[in-house]
């Protein structure tokens, strides 16, 4: 029962042993492990899971630096640690869904926003491209949330019959991916509530929606072509503007769900 241990060591000082947790997934040595430590803190304290969060803020707002990049620019391929850690935000906060999300959020998405500001011309005139930094690619925290809070996953490789179940609705799509697997409805609702009320309480949802929408305008910009278009330029647009467009799409289709139809004509620009 390791996690009776785990509430031991968090009990009277939690945040040596959550960062020891965070560094080990980080490091990836093993990504299955990354199930197994969330569970171990089934049983922790309201206290321990408010400090898990406010590491996980921490650890999101951390700059980037050459051995913390999140785009590995020789392959353009996302790097492994931040994959883990998106995964492993998105399993804690689906058990965890009392845990308060408002520093999480707030800074991935103003590290998202900060980056769209950047990229857009200034006062009319052309903006002087640099060398892409990645800034937005913390996106993946935020498709992590989507995909285990709001129960919206998506499939790389779907059978004829997944693709065919994607012309019906909302409860067919859910039903054809999560084959065999029955959750808990009212468990699922609420976790699915407190990212939706998080995001609409801090008003970032119109945020979110612009500052990917123009990403994803700066990926096809002739001013972007010209910075990165020399070897392995060619997978790198196709990384960034897909993996934005896939994560607006999931952001859209997970606030039409998650509400009725007055709530969302409510948020829409």
């Amino acid at each position: 029962q390791p996690h009776f241990h785990v509430c031991k060591l968090c009990h009277s000082n939690p945040i040596p042993a959550i960062e020891t947790m965070l560094r080990d997934v980080e490091i990836g040595f093993n990504v299955n492990m990354i199930t197994p430590y969330v569970e171990c803190t089934t049983r922790c304290p309201e206290m321990t899971a408010d400090v898990m969060g406010y590491v996980l803020a921490r650890s999101c707002a951390k700059p980037t630096t050459p051995n913390r990049a999140f785009l590995n620019q020789a392959d353009a391929n996302l790097s492994p640690w931040l994959v883990n850690l998106g995964e492993f935000v998105g399993r804690f906060y689906k058990k965890h869904p009392h845990t308060d999300l408002h520093g999480l959020l707030t800074v991935v998405t103003r590290r998202i926003h900060n980056e769209a500001v950047e990229t857009a011309p200034q006062g009319g005139l052309p903006s002087t491209q640099a060398e892409y930094k990645g800034e937005s690619l913390i996106r993946v925290i935020l498709e992590a949330l989507i995909e285990y809070m709001g129960g919206y996953f998506t499939v790389a490789d779907m059978t004829s019959d997944q693709l065919h179940c994607l012309a019906g609705g909302p409860r067919l799509k859910s039903e054809s991916i999560a084959i065999g697997k029955k959750e808990d409805s009212s468990r699922k609702e609420k976790t699915r509530q407190a990212l939706f009320n998080t995001l609409v309480d801090l008003g970032l949802v119109p945020v979110l929606w612009y500052s990917l929408s123009q990403q994803r305008h700066h990926f096809l910009s002739e001013e972007f072509s010209e910075v990165h278009g020399g070897a392995g330029g060619l997978k790198l647009v196709g990384l960034l503007f897909d993996g934005n467009h896939e994560c607006f799409l999931k952001l859209t289709e997970f606030l039409a769900q998650a509400c009725a139809r007055d709530k969302y004509t409510s948020l829409l620009p």
